[in-house]
């Protein structure tokens, strides 16, 4: 076969492979392919599903995005989001195939890190709604009137995010019911949750958040905090300053294992992530990989 250059028409054909989940049994694994549309200039992206033994095969279809799918804790069911018409909304399907249902019906907004109650009763996830004031329905609202869009009130450092775009609102920890997609607002304040991870006896989800006086001018002063899986008031775990995410318990509850770093008085200089662990009531925070260079 003669060599040729890449051209445009060749970049359609490129497909991206991500986010690969293995069942909790370790036969399967569930990922995520994205694909080029070209006629209609867009990116499709759909589960696809290995049974290790054999190819491949997609496992969701139609022009939708398809992303973050997650097992249930007995492998029957899987969680994901699916973007459809620019909206976001948690869906469900059985693992063995079949018809794909909506679980969720939120309102407009980023939905991201699906993470199952180890009963499978409940899902939790992270939620930043869209302000009121550019929902879709509020900017088409404005079209059809011939009004101006109103001017954006920036009070915050970090307004913007890529791929995200402005983030008027806070995102928070929520959680929603895994077979009727009932949904409740767990945490709440002015600031931003994320990585939530469930205690073994589902009581309990802990969540990265920063809420030092001084958040934005010192951006990576990241804390673990607990909460109760109904809500309430969330309770800090003391750990070294800096940034935190992939929180984990450990199989008898007592430990909290999380990827991150310890800052200093230079911030900003480079280092690598960690893996660290830290007692659930608090304590001494050990780092596991020091001599890793990587």
């Amino acid at each position: 076969m003669s060599k040729s250059f890449i051209t445009i028409q060749d970049l359609a054909k490129l497909r991206v492979v991500g986010d690969p989940q293995i069942s909790p049994d370790g036969a399967r694994v569930i990922f995520t392919v994205k694909d080029s549309d070209a006629e209609k200039n867009k990116y499709w992206t759909h589960l696809w599903l290995s049974d290790w033994n054999r190819d491949a095969r997609q496992f969701t279809f139609a022009d939708v995005n398809d992303t973050s799918p997650r097992w249930s804790p007995d492998g029957k069911q899987i969680a994901f989001l699916r973007t459809k018409d620019k909206r976001a909304q948690i869906w469900r399907v059985d693992a063995d195939g079949g018809e794909a249902i909506p679980l969720t019906d939120l309102a407009e907004g980023n939905l991201s890190e699906l993470a199952w109650s180890p009963d499978g009763a409940q899902i939790a996830f992270c939620f930043r709604p869209t302000h009121a004031d550019w929902t879709r329905e509020a900017i088409k609202q404005r079209e059809e009137s011939g009004k101006s869009n109103p001017p954006r009130v920036i009070t915050r450092v970090r307004y913007r995010a890529d791929g995200a775009g402005f983030q008027g609102e806070y995102q928070h920890i929520w959680v929603c019911d895994a077979r009727d997609g009932r949904a409740k607002q767990i945490t709440a304040g002015d600031y931003d949750d994320h990585s939530p991870a469930w205690s073994r006896d589902g009581k309990t989800l802990a969540f990265v958040s920063n809420r030092d006086a001084q958040r934005e001018r010192f951006s990576q002063r990241d804390d673990i905090w607990l909460v109760s899986a109904r809500g309430g008031k969330a309770k800090k775990i003391r750990a070294p300053q800096g940034p935190k995410r992939a929180l984990a318990f450990s199989p008898d509850g007592k430990w909290i294992a999380y990827i991150g770093h310890a800052i200093d008085e230079t911030p900003w200089k480079p280092r690598n992530n960690r893996v660290w662990i830290i007692a659930k009531n608090g304590g001494r925070a050990r780092c596991l990989t020091a001599k890793l260079d990587r």
